[in-house]
């Protein structure tokens, strides 16, 4: 077979040759080994030795290379030079306290390769590249795993995960981005200490499961090398032989079917998800499959909610109480921007499913019909006060918020999504029918895109609604009335209802009893 290639950089050649002219050597180590050797994109360098801290930057000071000492007790030094950034780590052995807490209770410092190799996880990010030899250092068969597509543990599973629980979302995460088999022993071994992650920060669960729910894009236009490993990426494994539809679904759907058969949501959220199973069909299921990178960990949580409420409709209250006990201070610990981007998703996803859509122009009171309109307008004003003849609830502002996440930013805009209106005694379908059509047209691409992957005809409905009301001049928010609020003071509505009164006109013009013109709007106040 093909002697492997490790690409080294001339910076980090420079750094390895110093350190051997001090007596020393520095392996590279970990995932840039192992991607090389499967012909993915080699992404964070990360490299060894038996130099100390403090000994690393002053070799590194001496070929005018930056460095940035993250860690003393871990022995952790960023290395920068070149537009290059290389993550090195002395030699060390670590001890845990029981539990599966992520952060060591005690480090040692050795010059022993071997005993640096036995605090890895994974035997395929346990192989050592020494750059100037080209030698390889490999004590638990991690090139044989990486080739054969095997997620292994070094030694024991029981160890490997005693010590650091957050290696279990770890070893999902890697089947996942690199498309491997487990080792059973390892498997098994994982399922059963799941409880591990119970000492794990949800600061820390929350950016594995982010990066388990994406894991398909990781290496998404890399090939695995053929000659190598002999598993070309177009044969996507998976544990259940559940049938895809393409490579980047069937790693998404396996997302899912491992995060099942680990029972891992009561970790991950709260005490309420245990048991839980999301179910692997159904529009919202489908939608999920289908939704970018941009809103992915949004997504997610829509579909566990959506499956722990057993896919039924949800009251705007019920769907704040949820978010905020599944994402919240006793939750996943998300922002508050998080909480009301997801609380705002929910809504209007949960009425996208269960608000019945008819045609906009059908049943539907003219603004012809006089008597109608004069109901309308005698239900708005009584000795200058606000009657709110429709007592609307659950008004909610759904804007999606992305200030927690930078990779959001370009894609969910602070946008409203308009007003999510549940109406008591607007009970007419076709009313609801266009508020939702109101909240969706205001809805950021993205969350468009999740809505039409889940039903495409009721959003071809939604979107032939979308265009009668544009053409109709229909207010698509009470911030777009053809009225001011010094209009309103000047026909007599008192300051403290300017509010609740644009709102009833905002009702009346979607209602179809009124048209957005100025002399309508205080015709209607008359």
């Amino acid at each position: 077979m093909k002697k492997i290639e490790i690409n080294v950089s001339e910076s980090l050649m420079r750094l390895c040759e110093a350190a051997k002219a001090s007596g020393h050597v520095i392996y590279i180590v970990g995932g840039f080994v192992r991607n090389q050797v499967l012909g993915y994109k080699a992404l964070d360098c990360d490299i060894a030795g038996s130099l100390k801290p403090d000994e690393l930057v002053a070799l590194c000071k001496s070929l005018k290379m930056q460095t940035n000492v993250m860690s003393n007790r871990l022995g952790t030094v960023i290395i920068r030079c070149n537009q290059e950034s290389f993550e090195y780590t002395t030699f060390r052995e670590e001890y845990y306290n029981s539990g599966g807490e992520h952060v060591p209770s005690l480090v040692k410092f050795v010059n022993d390769i071997a005993l640096d190799a036995r605090r890895r996880d994974f035997s395929c990010n346990a192989i050592y590249y020494n750059p100037l030899t080209t030698d390889f250092f490999d004590p638990y068969n991690g090139m044989e795993d990486t080739k054969a597509g095997i997620l292994k543990c070094i030694e024991s599973p029981l160890v490997v995960f005693n010590s650091d629980g957050l290696r279990i979302l770890r070893f999902i995460k890697f089947l996942l981005e690199l498309d491997f088999v487990a080792d059973k022993n390892s498997y098994k071994t994982a399922k059963k200490l799941v409880f591990q992650l119970n000492d794990i920060s949800k600061e820390r669960i929350s950016r594995e499961l982010d990066l388990i729910v994406n894991a398909e894009s990781k290496y998404f236009n890399g090939q695995i090398n053929c000659e190598i490993s002999g598993r070309p990426w177009s044969t996507p494994t998976n544990l259940t032989n559940i049938k895809v539809d393409n490579d980047k679904q069937g790693q998404v759907r396996r997302s899912v079917e491992l995060l099942n058969e680990f029972g891992i949501y009561h970790y991950i959220f709260n005490s309420t998800f245990k048991g839980l199973k999301i179910k692997a069909s159904g529009g919202a299921f489908r939608a999920y499959l289908q939704t970018g990178q941009n809103i992915r960990l949004y997504a997610f949580f829509v579909l566990a909610l959506f499956n722990k409420l057993k896919q039924k409709s949800a009251t705007q209250a019920q769907i704040k109480m949820e978010v905020n006990a599944m994402l919240g201070a006793n939750g996943l610990k998300q922002s508050n921007q998080a909480i009301k981007a997801v609380v705002n998703f929910y809504s209007l996803f949960n009425q996208f499913s269960f608000v019945k859509i008819k045609n906009a122009d059908k049943d539907l009171p003219s603004c012809k019909t006089n008597n109608e309109v004069e109901e309308r307008k005698a239900s708005v004003v009584s000795d200058k006060k606000i009657e709110l003849k429709t007592k609307s609830i659950g008004i909610a502002e759904a804007v999606v918020d992305n200030k927690d996440s930078k990779r959001l930013q370009n894609n969910l805009d602070v946008v409203s999504i308009g007003k999510a209106v549940n109406a008591t005694e607007f009970s007419n379908e076709v009313f609801q029918g266009r508020l939702l059509a109101i909240g969706i047209a205001s809805a950021p691409q993205p969350v468009r895109q999740f809505l039409k992957n889940a039903d495409a005809k009721k959003f071809e409905k939604i979107e032939e609604i979308i265009a009668q009301l544009k053409d109709r001049k229909c207010p698509f928010s009470e911030k777009e009335l053809a009225i001011t609020n010094q209009q309103l003071l000047d026909a007599g509505v008192l300051p403290l209802v300017i509010s609740a009164t644009r709102m009833q006109l905002f009702e009346l013009c979607v209602s179809g009893n009124l048209n957005n013109t100025t002399e309508e709007l205080l015709n209607a106040l008359s």
